[in-house]
């Protein structure tokens, strides 16, 4: 009968709601990115799986019956009394209507999760830190302790959050990506190192990232070019950018164009203050470029333990001194460490992702391991 009943609670295909603040598809963010690739993989494995988006607007620009207008309360409450999904996802934390809806959902004892996506962190944290304070007091400490579920992407996010939460309450699901083929080729000439993603400042370091460029050694600029892609640069940044020779701007990349300018590249270096779990470090290993990176990223642990890349102290001379010892680490082992990013995008394949993000649903509305 156990058995049976074990059958029976595997096969059944769950109605799942993710609830985002998206963004239009091009460009998108790390949780746009995320949503758009996880919803089909979860859809494969046969649940009926619908995102509902803040900002109406955008909701129009991604087309099909699968994203929904949540721009008001009660767009959300007509769709909850009609479908009466099985889970809700939240992805991110500070919004006001995210607590509107949980309590609905509450009173209609309908089960939700909350996925950070970094939010959480003790550095996320202390960014407005007085206003973030207020909210949690209000809102975010009720939300988040009334959820069925709370979900990280690694055990860094887990380990620097600030709230705690009973393990039985909590798992860890990375995001996923989709390995490209790439052969880092026979370059003898620079070694090329690329940055894609926002620019900010701050959360990513690039501050500290031009600092350590400009002490390093003319003899080591000489063998390097650094490639950076991303939309709208600070002032600061193009300052930054005309002070040194080897570094170029190239604007923002998206879709096939993004992957293009991975393949063009030999190395991708990430200096970030925080973060959750950076998809543009995924995109990079699954296009077979090793990393350079901060342990604030929360991927240095694995970057390190499958030789795919350095792994440098948030400090300039630090980064300064990783960033010598890849270009001659990289001009010799090339191909290896191309092979050893590939391992590791391998393991966050979307299918993979999608079966421990439905397995994790599971277990949080029934309340025990399946």
């Amino acid at each position: 009968m156990l058995y049976i009943l074990t059958l029976y609670v595997n096969s059944y295909k769950m109605k799942i709601l993710h609830i985002a603040d998206l963004i239009p598809p091009h460009p998108a963010n790390g949780i746009t990115e995320v949503i758009n690739n996880l919803m089909p993989a979860q859809r494969e494995l046969g649940h009926h799986v619908e995102c509902g988006i803040l900002i109406s607007r955008y909701a129009g620009m991604y087309g099909g019956e699968n994203y929904l207008n949540f721009a008001g309360f009660f767009n959300f409450k007509e769709y909850i009394e009609e479908h009466n999904p099985d889970i809700v996802i939240f992805h991110s934390l500070y919004y006001l209507r995210y607590v509107l809806f949980a309590r609905f959902l509450r009173s209609k004892s309908i089960p939700y999760c909350i996925e950070f996506h970094g939010g959480a962190t003790v550095q996320n944290y202390n960014k407005n830190r007085f206003l973030k304070s207020i909210f949690r007091y209000l809102f975010t400490n009720k939300f988040v302790e009334q959820a069925s579920g709370i979900i990280y992407l690694n055990k860094e996010e887990q380990d620097s959050s600030i709230f705690h939460i009973n393990n039985n309450q909590s798992c860890i699901i990375p995001n996923g990506i989709t390995p490209r083929i790439h052969s880092p080729g026979e370059r003898v000439d620079k070694v090329r190192f690329i940055y894609l993603g926002r620019m900010d400042i701050c959360q990513k370091g690039l501050d500290i990232l031009f600092k350590a460029l400009k002490i390093l050694p003319s003899t080591i600029l000489e063998k390097t070019e650094f490639n950076f892609y991303g939309p709208n640069p600070p002032d600061i940044f193009i300052k930054w950018i005309n002070e040194l020779p080897n570094c170029h701007y190239h604007g923002p990349v998206y879709g096939q164009k993004k992957f293009e300018a991975l393949s063009q590249n030999d190395i991708f270096i990430l200096t970030s203050r925080y973060e959750g779990m950076p998809m543009a470090v995924l995109e990079a290993l699954g296009s077979g470029l090793p990393c350079l990176v901060t342990p604030e990223t929360n991927m240095g642990t694995e970057i390190r333990s499958f030789d795919a890349g350095w792994v440098s102290d948030l400090k300039p001379e630090k980064i300064a001194e990783t960033i010598e010892s890849a270009i001659n680490e990289f001009k010799e082992r090339r191909v290896e460490l191309s092979q050893n990013a590939y391992k590791i995008a391998n393991t966050y394949s979307w299918s993979n992702i999608a079966q421990k993000s439905v397995d994790a649903y599971r277990y949080f509305i029934n309340g025990k391991q399946e």
